[in-house]
């Protein structure tokens, strides 16, 4: 797998020739035989430089980078999770590539790099992204006697005595196997395709060289591969450094990304509160204010926090710092991860002292299961539970929810909490056999619901059917007839006790890894974690607040589990101490109505760098302080924040996340020991319990055509 980075470039830094052609160099040797890529992307605007190697030079080639421009920064391209259609067009050489290209010493511009960042910066209004990109890997020595054989093989090509002199001087380079490529998305208007393609072509032509050789894009326009492409043509060092380099003059109307210089102090109040025993420290000023230390206390945190930035930019570690407090100061704290690897990183820093109280659930554990009753808060008979279960399934239903299914699934629920039943697996079987369904029926003492099952129901229409009762059963079915999901969710009982980690201020991590679970398992069982942990603070209702436990809740990559049941979290849970940090990359994920709630209910914001267009958006709640560019120039670990300080918000401010130091002995076993021992069963104990359930079998449930 390969990594591709993009730099933001740094006022402080010098980007002469020869510094690049040191880091060519290096990344040559680092490389080895593999291919590396040098290139320019436009994305939302600005231009990045940007490079990719094979991800196991990593580590070495980020070395390299910092050495030869240490005040530069890097950040990892995310450009592997686009999912729009992005077009490829090759260039080609116009005779052997062995016959050189005009280079820099010779063309009439004095940056030849500035004509591609002009253009791309005027692309940027017609399309998201364009990248140019050149594909190198070192020649063999023995190549260029290779070369020799072909020039004397091939004379026609070679006849004039200047093509000659200039192939001459070219195998006394540095060579490279090359290929040449522009990638981009979609256009928008008719015209556009050929507005790109003059805009490449005006950047090619300066290195048209007489008696030598010109290029020019090939005349296939394909889709882009995203594999490495065929290496079939030949530079010397002299003609990369002419095609691809740093620009040696940052200028403001080529767009080109760069570290910003601002610096906003930190607040006195921020400063004053950052000193108390109590409060969690995560970061420090900068510029002046370096070592100014940057914190919130606990009742500022019921405020909640809001947590976003790009890949990369430092907001994963910004929770871990938060959540490490929380263990060691004996606090609550409840993770859901969709991915898993912050859940194992937590498990690390958890000290022996609190090994007892930590609730480790891997979901995706195949061997040893972790059962959960999503229903179970049911029986507690408030509406809201109706409510946000319903929330939930309108998030997976997306455009095929009608208001027919959720009237359905209300009077299910319904039933389902008047009867006793409570048991996500029944519901097949609740509606597809009426001489079950009766029996559930004759306990109930709600009569709305009572004369829907009984007068309503029965007399469905086929095409009712259709639109409500088979969606319905469809989606239970994808649920419940995934293998992990299955033996997670049927048996009707939790093997955690969610109620008591909140009580007893424990520890709970939740592993909902996507690549093992699937989008949708992940998604269904961390957004019903989330309902039940709501009502269980809610159900504290009776006590005095300051009476109530108060616990932390961390959701990362909270999109995954945002349904419009968080707009009543967002506005109520503070008041039974449920304090809420999200965590997520882009705003797109986040529909219009859970985003204004976050904005106007949240006490603490927290933006590291960002793309364009969510900066332009965020930047609005730094008015008149910052502009959208102080967002997107951000570098690694540094942000932007306004905290809750006495739950007034303060003035924005600059600051760089702490560094997170992990101890030098661990207690993960031990800790999986206890999840294992107390909070799963093994899995043929499941499968046991499975088949004494005595329902359908939920494979079967498309047989039904119409409610019996």
């Amino acid at each position: 797998m390969y990594l591709t980075y993009q730099t933001l470039l740094s006022k402080h830094d010098k980007y002469t020739l020869e510094l690049y052609s040191s880091f060519i160099r290096q990344l040559s040797e680092i490389s080895k035989a593999d291919p590396f890529m040098l290139g320019f992307t436009n994305y939302e605007g600005y231009s990045y430089n940007s490079f990719a190697v094979h991800e196991k030079y990593s580590t070495a080639t980020e070395v390299a980078f910092r050495t030869v421009f240490p005040n530069s920064e890097l950040m990892i391209s995310n450009d592997h999770s686009r999912t729009d259609v992005l077009k490829e067009r090759a260039v080609i050489f116009k005779d052997n590539s062995i016959i050189p290209l005009k280079i820099y010493d010779d063309l009439d511009q004095p940056d030849p790099i500035n004509i591609l960042l002009e253009n791309f910066a005027q692309l940027s209004t017609h399309i998201d992204m364009i990248k140019f990109e050149v594909w190198l890997k070192p020649v063999s020595d023995k190549r260029p006697e290779q070369l020799t054989i072909l020039i004397n093989n091939f004379p026609a090509s070679f006849a004039r005595p200047e093509t000659r002199v200039f192939v001459e001087n070219k195998k006394k380079q540095k060579l490279y196997h090359c290929s040449i490529r522009f990638i981009h998305s979609e256009v928008v208007e008719e015209k556009d395709p050929e507005q790109v393609t003059n805009s490449c072509l005006i950047f090619l032509k300066q290195f048209s060289l007489k008696y030598g050789n010109s290029l020019d894009l090939d005349d296939q326009i394909k889709m882009a591969d995203t594999n490495i492409p065929k290496l079939d043509n030949l530079l010397g060092l002299n003609e990369v450094l002419s095609l691809i380099h740093l620009p040696r003059e940052i200028d403001a109307n080529r767009k080109i990304a760069i570290c910003t210089e601002k610096i906003l102090p930190v607040p006195r109040e921020v400063i004053e509160v950052s000193k108390n025993d109590d409060v969690t420290l995560f970061g420090h000023g900068s510029g002046s204010a370096e070592k100014e230390p940057i914190g919130i206390l606990p009742k500022d945190r019921t405020h909640h926090t809001y947590i976003i930035g790009k890949t990369g930019s430092g907001k994963t570690k910004l929770l871990e710092l938060l959540m490490k407090d929380d263990i060691e100061k004996g606090r609550g704290m409840i993770l859901i991860d969709p991915h898993g690897d912050t859940a194992k990183d937590i498990l690390a820093l958890i000290p022996k002292s609190r090994v007892s109280d930590t609730v480790y659930i891997d979901f995706p554990n195949r061997s040893f299961i972790h059962t959960f009753n999503p229903l179970s808060e049911l029986e507690r008979s408030s509406p809201v539970v109706i409510d946000n279960f319903i929330e939930i399934f309108k998030k997976f239903f997306s455009v095929d929810w009608n208001p027919k299914i959720e009237f359905l699934l209300r009077n299910l629920l319904g039933l389902m909490r008047e009867s006793g039943i409570i048991h996500l697996s029944h519901i097949p079987m609740i509606l597809t056999n009426s001489q079950y369904r009766s029996s559930l029926v004759e306990k109930v003492n709600d009569r709305s619901v009572e004369n829907f099952w009984k007068l309503e129901y029965p007399k469905f229409s086929e095409q009712y059917f259709s639109n409500a009762v088979s969606p319905l059963l469809n989606k239970i079915n994808q649920i419940l007839t995934n293998p992990i999901l299955e033996k997670i969710l049927s048996i009707g009982s939790s093997s955690f006790d969610l109620r008591k980690i909140l009580q007893e201020q424990q520890i709970l991590i939740v592993n909902l890894s996507i690549a093992e679970l699937g989008e949708t398992g992940s998604s269904f069982l961390g957004s019903m974690l989330i309902s039940s942990i709501q009502q269980i603070a809610m159900s504290n209702n009776d006590l005095k607040e300051d009476k109530r436990v108060p616990i932390n809740l961390y959701v990362d990559e909270f999109q995954h589990f945002s349904t419009e049941s968080f707009i009543r979290i967002f506005s109520e849970a503070r008041k039974y101490r449920l304090s809420l940090t999200i965590a997520h990359q882009y705003i797109g994920q986040i529909s219009t109505p859970i985003m204004n709630a976050i904005m106007g209910n949240i006490g603490s914001i927290i933006s590291f760098r960002l793309g364009q267009r969510d900066a332009n958006y965020i930047s609005k709640e730094f008015k008149p302080y910052l502009s959208p560019e102080d967002f997107v120039q951000l570098n690694s670990r540094n942000f932007w924040a306004k905290l809750s300080v006495d739950g007034t918000t303060s003035q924005p401010f600059r600051g760089i996340s702490n560094t997170l130091e992990f101890p030098t002995v661990n207690y993960v076993r031990e800790i999986k020991s206890v999840a294992k021992s107390k909070y799963s069963f093994l899995e043929s104990e499941v499968n046991k319990a499975i088949d004494n359930l005595g329902t359908i079998d939920l494979r079967d449930i498309n047989t039904f055509d119409s409610p019996v």
